[in-house]
C-alpha cells in the first residue's frame, strides 16, 4: 500500500507529520514523497490530505492561486485515475478567513474528492457532521493525536531556566502561555489570572511567542497594568526544544482557546508530564475525560480561574499519577494510531491492494 501524505514528513512547521509518516511506515505503509517521480506518475493508492484550506488562507492571493492550481490539478488527475482520498479534519472550519471567493469553491472541490474522513476526537467528528451532514454518509474513523517523544532537560539547565522565569520573585507559581499568539488562542483571558493565590503565593505569567496578525488590540488589553514582576514576555518564535523546556519549567500551561477541535499543544504538555488549564471546548473535555486530574483542568467561567489555580497548586502529581499518565499516553501512541489507520485504509481499497 502506497500513500501520498500532504503535507509529508518534511513539513517544517509542525512535527506531527514526521510522527504520522514514521508511524505508518512502521506498519508497512509506503509513504510517497510529493517531490518524487512516483508522485508525478501517480504511483500511489491513497492521497491523505491534511489542512487543505491552508493552500488558500495561509498565503497571499498570488500564492494561493498558484498552490490551489498545482494541487487541484494533481488531485483531479489522481481522482480520475481511481485513487482514494482520505482527509484528516484538523479544523472543522478554518481559523482564518481569507480569499473567501477562492476558499469556498476549493473546499467544495476537496469535499467532492474525499472518500473518507479521519478525526482526532469524537467531539470534532460530531461537530463536523453538524456543519456538513452529507459528509456523514462517507466512511470515517477516530484516530487520536498521539503523544510526542520529548527530551528530558538537564536538571541544572532546567533550574537555571526556572530562575530566569521567576525574574527575582520569590517562589512564584508560574503560568505559561506558550507558542505563537494567534486570535483563536484567547490571550485576553490572562486578565483573569490572579496576582496571588489564596495562600498568598505570587503568580507570575510567562508569555513565550510572537504576535500573530489581528492580536495586537487583544494583547494590549490583556497586558495593561502588568509590570515586569508580574509578566515576562519572551518575544520570539519559540523552537521545539525551547518550548519543551518551558513546559517543563512552568507550573502550569494555560490554554484559554476560543476555537479548536484538536490540541497538539495539549498533547505536548502531557508528553512532558506537565499540566494544563483550558477553556471548556469539547476537545479539552475529551482530554479531561481521558487523562483527568491532576493533569487536565478546565474552567467554564473565567471568574473561577483563581479557585482552580488553588486546587492545581495543592494537587501535585505523584509517582502513581505519572505512571497512570504514561500508560494512557501509550494507548494513543502514533504506533497505535497507525495500526488503526492502516486498517481503515485497507477497508477503502480493493482486497488486492490492502
Amino acid at each position: 500500500m502506497r500513500v501520498l501524505s500532504l503535507p509529508g514528513r518534511h513539513y517544517p512547521v509542525n512535527p506531527y507529520f514526521l510522527y504520522f509518516c514514521d508511524g505508518l511506515e512502521g506498519e508497512g505503509v509506503e509513504i510517497v514523497d510529493i517531490r518524487s517521480k512516483d508522485a508525478l506518475l501517480l504511483k500511489f493508492d491513497i492521497v491523505h490530505i491534511h489542512f487543505p484550506e491552508h493552500y488558500v488562507v495561509e498565503h497571499n492571493l498570488l500564492n494561493a492561486l498558484k498552490w490551489t492550481a498545482i494541487h487541484g490539478a494533481l488531485f483531479l488527475a489522481s481522482k480520475l485515475c481511481g485513487k482514494k482520498f482520505v482527509r484528516t479534519v484538523h479544523d472543522v472550519v478554518p481559523f482564518r478567513r481569507r480569499h473567501e471567493w477562492l476558499l469556498k469553491p476549493f473546499m467544495r472541490f476537496v469535499d467532492w474528492l474525499v472518500d473518507a474522513h479521519v478525526f482526532m476526537a469524537q467531539s470534532s467528528k460530531t461537530e463536523f457532521f453538524k456543519h456538513y451532514p452529507s459528509a456523514a454518509k462517507k466512511p470515517s474513523c477516530v484516530v487520536e493525536h498521539g503523544p510526542y517523544d520529548v527530551p528530558h532537560t538537564d536538571t541544572k539547565r532546567l533550574a537555571d531556566l526556572r530562575a530566569t522565569l521567576e525574574g527575582g520573585v520569590q517562589n512564584p507559581f508560574i503560568v505559561g502561555f506558550l507558542g505563537n499568539i494567534k486570535p483563536y488562542k484567547g490571550i485576553g483571558a490572562i486578565v483573569h489570572i490572579p496576582e496571588t493565590l489564596s495562600n498568598g503565593r505570587n503568580v507570575r505569567i510567562v508569555l513565550a511567542g510572537k504576535y500573530y496578525e489581528d492580536t495586537e488590540v487583544e494583547v494590549e488589553g490583556a497586558f495593561e497594568g502588568m509590570g515586569p514582576e508580574r509578566l515576562l514576555h519572551i518575544d520570539e518564535r519559540v523552537s521545539d526544544e525551547k518550548l519543551n523546556q518551558l513546559i517543563q519549567a512552568v507550573d502550569l500551561v494555560f490554554l484559554p482557546y476560543k476555537l479548536g477541535w484538536n490540541s497538539g499543544l495539549g498533547l505536548l504538555v502531557l508528553s512532558n508530564k506537565a499540566r494544563f488549564l483550558s477553556s471548556s471546548l469539547p476537545v479539552f473535555s475529551d482530554m479531561k475525560e481521558m487523562f483527568g486530574e491532576p493533569w487536565v483542568y478546565q474552567y467554564d467561567n473565567p471568574q473561577d480561574i483563581r479557585g482552580i489555580l488553588d486546587v492545581i497548586e495543592s494537587n501535585t502529581p505523584k509517582t502513581g499519577d505519572i505512571a497512570d499518565l504514561e500508560k494512557k499516553l501509550s494507548g494513543i501512541s502514533f504506533e497505535a494510531g497507525s495500526k488503526k489507520l492502516k486498517a481503515f485504509y485497507e477497508s477503502l481499497l480493493p482486497s488486492s491492494k490492502g
